[in-house]
């Protein structure tokens, strides 16, 4: 005979909803196919278990069960009967009644309580999951940054299993058994080389997607994707300030007194830089668009910072020119400061 429902999740008639729910979940694990395999009788009450959980779970269904359960005495040391009626013979199948039939479990509706149980759905139901994301540290040179590039990332991951297609069951096992190649899974490991396209412009820190570039997804569920986590190496003389690259230009004494024209790299190759009489140091200069591409298309800017540089060792007749400069000069450096009048 099919034993009384709240008795088989171990619940008083009165449980509520919440109550039932973790008497099921904690019964449903220890008794799930996967937890014990090979074992008939814990397959026997995982299915007596999901039986009875689908019926006190849905508001309908269990009034239906308490009236019927009511009128048989159910729970009171007589069975409920299967097939037609109360009548029919005993045993552990559906229960009947008036054309309504408790023993139809929706498994389909119970996959939501299995994800949370096992991580996929119940048993020979098929729940897609999508696979999980990866993240892969790349390196790029500073140029390649700038100008965009394609890198080669190695993974080892999960992908779609070949002989089924991703669904877990059917070929090498037979129609409904778990696939041989997979043991059921939907995937198998792997270790591939993705191509990873690098956009012009990209920054450090920042994050590239590949759609569907991380693990496989569970029994024909999509992809995860993959992220490529970039790491820029530091250029030898640029620097990026947003989307603008910075040089440092060195100067002498002379050179930013008297101005000059200098040759400096950019990022597409040489340009000339103009510096005026009397520049000073820290003093910046700006070529337009020899900076980062932007999103929008354009382009931002390399800035130009001066450093004046002294002479080293001046000898005897460096240092009466510098002399002489100095007397020459009628300017005050710090004239404009306030502190030079405290």
């Amino acid at each position: 005979m099919t034993r009384d429902y709240y008795d088989v999740l171990g619940v008083k008639p009165g449980a509520t909803v919440a109550e039932i729910r973790s008497a099921y979940k904690k019964l449903a694990k220890k008794h799930h196919p996967d937890m014990n395999p090979g074992n008939k009788s814990a397959e026997e009450t995982f299915k007596e278990v999901s039986e009875a959980y689908q019926v006190l779970s849905d508001p309908e269904k269990r009034r239906q069960y308490d009236a019927i359960r009511s009128m048989t005495g159910h729970g009171r040391g007589r069975g409920f009967g299967t097939g037609a009626g109360a009548g029919g013979a005993a045993g552990r199948g559906p229960v009947g009644f008036e054309g309504f039939d408790f023993g139809s479990v929706d498994l389909e509706n119970l996959g939501g309580i299995f994800s949370d149980l096992f991580g996929r759905g119940a048993p020979g139901v098929a729940s897609p999951r999508r696979g999980l994301d990866l993240e892969y540290e790349a390196s790029v040179d500073f140029d390649e940054a700038v100008h965009g590039t394609t890198i080669k990332v190695p993974l080892a991951r999960n992908v779609t299993c070949s002989a089924c297609g991703g669904a877990g069951t059917g070929p090498g096992g037979g129609r409904g058994s778990a696939c041989r190649r997979c043991g059921g899974e939907g995937a198998v490991r792997s270790t591939d080389t993705l191509t990873v396209r690098i956009p012009a412009g990209a920054a450090d820190g920042s994050r590239v997607r590949v759609p569907g570039g991380g693990e496989a997804g569970r029994r024909g569920g999509p992809p995860g994707d993959l992220y490529a986590v970039l790491r820029v190496k530091p250029h030898r003389y640029f620097r990026r300030e947003g989307d603008d690259i910075v040089l440092e230009l060195p100067l002498s004494f002379a050179e930013a007194a008297l101005g000059t024209k200098v040759d400096v790299p950019t990022i597409d190759g040489r340009a000339k830089v103009t510096v005026p009489q009397g520049t000073h140091s820290g003093q910046r200069f700006r070529l337009r668009g020899k900076g980062v591409p932007m999103r929008d298309g354009g382009r931002g800017d390399q800035i130009v910072v001066v450093s004046i540089v002294p002479p080293r060792r001046p000898d005897a007749r460096v240092r009466d020119l510098l002399k002489e400069l100095e007397r020459l000069d009628d300017g005050e450096p710090r004239g404009n400061l306030d502190w030079q009048e405290e």
